[in-house]
């Protein structure tokens, strides 16, 4: 019908916002069906579900190169997830930091002691940087993966498993949560010596901080695809959460 040739036709139109040439091996991340596939070639060789940005803090769409993976990271709160959602919970319940083994540091990065501030004045939080240490309840789980961008979007894992049986899962603040992120770091540090897996569980459970390199970077390709061809010829249409479809055609 009509509308399936329309939507056929914006998802052709975003096909053209991606680079031309997407990498002999990359990652595509297609943010309404909520997956995550590796491809060599032509042929996907990894795929797993993911968790992306709600309608309100959508996952921003771009392509990059992820050059590094960083072992259980700590999670640097941004500000605008600070003054909506920490500093209004710290007002209600002053044992929140602890309780989330979050901590706050200094502009010289060294940490202070909070137990005078007043989370209620805005200038007496001014200055602080509050950040949650690696662990198991981390809100990036033990493991990230960053291909530099100035979205600050990255892929990570995740504490919260049980959200990837969510048929809908638009849920992050914009950032890509990933199912299985054991086997991603596999993938990507297979080429690095002594890198294999009792080296990288160890690594994401070490509760310290550690940085690997890539050898090559590896294209990551965010994109938003809501209709597209199955290896038998089908055609598959998915739901549009962030309503992008209707706002091209619409333009």
């Amino acid at each position: 019908n009509q509308q399936d040739v329309e939507r056929i036709a914006m998802n052709l139109e975003r096909w053209r916002w991606v680079p031309s040439d997407l990498g002999a091996r990359h990652i595509v991340v297609n943010v309404p069906s909520y997956t995550m596939q590796v491809v060599e070639g032509e042929t996907p060789t990894m795929a797993m579900r993911v968790i992306v940005g709600a309608p309100e803090t959508p996952t921003p769409l771009f392509s990059d190169n992820m050059t590094y993976v960083v072992f259980s990271p700590y999670w640097n709160i941004p500000e605008s997830i600070l003054r909506e959602e920490t500093l209004p919970r710290l007002v209600e319940d002053p044992d929140y930091l602890a309780r989330n083994n979050m901590e706050v540091v200094g502009t010289s990065g060294e940490a202070v002691d909070v137990t005078p501030v007043d989370w209620t004045d805005e200038e007496a939080t001014k200055g602080l940087r509050f950040r949650q240490a690696p662990g198991p309840e981390n809100a990036l789980g033990l493991v990230k993966f960053i291909f530099p961008n100035h979205f600050s979007v990255y892929l990570h894992d995740t504490p919260g498993d049980a959200l990837f049986k969510k048929e809908q899962r638009t849920l992050s603040h914009g950032c890509i949560r990933i199912e299985r992120p054991l086997d991603l770091a596999e993938y990507v540090l297979a080429d690095r010596d002594n890198w294999g897996q009792p080296r990288i569980v160890k690594a994401m459970h070490a509760k310290e901080e550690q940085t690997v390199r890539l050898t090559e970077p590896l294209p990551v390709h965010i994109g938003y695809w809501t209709a597209w061809v199955q290896e038998d010829g089908s055609l598959t249409f998915t739901g549009d959460p962030y309503g992008l479809d209707a706002k091209h055609a619409a333009a």
